[in-house]
C-alpha cells in the first residue's frame, strides 16, 4: 500500500508525512485489524511511538491532525514498535515502488522566538511547550538549587530566567525532549534539540538527556 503527497498535504511537516500512511493503512484494512489479540504496527519515525502510543496519556501534548489521528487510533487494539530506519528494509522497498517523485517544489520560511516566559510557550507544528502550571507542577516538593529564586510566578528560575526542570520530572522532561524533536523539518539531531531546550529551560544534564532519548 503506497503513494504520493498531492495538494496541500506536500506541504505537511515530516511526522504528518510519516504518520498518515499508518492512519489511512488502518482505516482501510480495518476489517483485518479488528481482531481480539490486536496487531503489531512498526514505525522507524521514533516520535511516532509518543504520539501513537495506546490510551491516552500523551495526547494532551499534541494538536491538529496528529490528535485526530491518534484518536482515531484508539479504536484498535494494538502495539506500536520502533524499528531503525537501516532495518526497515520493507518502507525502503515500497517507497521505491510509490511511483512517479512528484515535482520538486522549493519553500521558504521564518521563525519567530519568544525571548521572554509567557503562560504559555510557543508551540512547534502540532505539538506544545509545558505551560506554567506544568512547570509548577513539577517542581512542587523539589528542592531547587540555592543559586535558583521564585519568579513572580511562583516558578524557580535560574539567573537568566530559565524555569528549572527537577531532575526526576520524567514526564515533564519526555515532554520537552518530544517537542524540541519535532520540529518543523522533523527530526532534530541532538544538538539542535540542546540548543532549543537550553534557550527557555534550565535542564540539569540535558545533553546526557538528549542523547538518551
Amino acid at each position: 500500500m503506497s503513494g504520493t503527497f498531492h495538494g496541500a498535504s506536500r506541504n505537511w511537516s515530516v511526522i504528518e508525512k510519516e504518520g498518515y500512511p499508518i492512519v489511512r493503512a488502518c482505516s482501510e484494512l480495518d476489517y483485518l485489524l479488528i481482531r481480539d489479540k490486536g496487531f503489531k504496527m512498526f514505525t522507524d519515525h521514533r516520535n511516532l511511538i509518543y504520539i501513537f502510543a495506546p490510551g491516552s496519556e500523551i495526547k494532551k501534548h499534541i494538536r491538529g491532525k496528529l490528535l485526530r489521528w491518534s484518536l482515531k487510533l484508539n479504536e484498535y487494539n494494538y502495539e506500536i514498535e520502533h524499528i531503525a530506519g537501516e532495518d526497515n528494509v520493507w518502507a525502503d522497498m515500497f517507497s521505491r515502488w510509490a511511483g512517479e517523485k512528484p515535482a520538486e517544489t522549493h519553500t521558504s520560511s521564518m521563525k519567530r522566538w519568544n525571548t521572554t516566559m509567557s503562560h504559555q510557550l510557543r508551540p512547534l507544528v502540532d505539538m506544545e511547550w509545558p505551560s506554567i502550571t506544568d512547570i509548577q507542577a513539577a517542581q512542587r516538593g523539589k528542592v531547587a538549587p540555592t543559586s535558583h529564586q521564585l519568579d513572580d510566578q511562583d516558578v524557580y528560575v535560574d539567573s537568566c530566567s530559565r524555569p528549572w526542570i527537577p531532575e526526576k520530572a520524567d514526564d515533564l522532561l519526555l515532554r520537552l525532549m518530544i517537542v524540541a524533536h519535532c520540529g518543523a523539518q522533523g527530526h532534530r539531531g541532538v544538538n539542535a534539540m540542546v540548543q532549543q531546550l537550553e534557550r527557555f529551560f534550565d535542564i540539569p544534564n540535558v545533553h546526557i538527556k538528549a542523547r538518551a532519548f
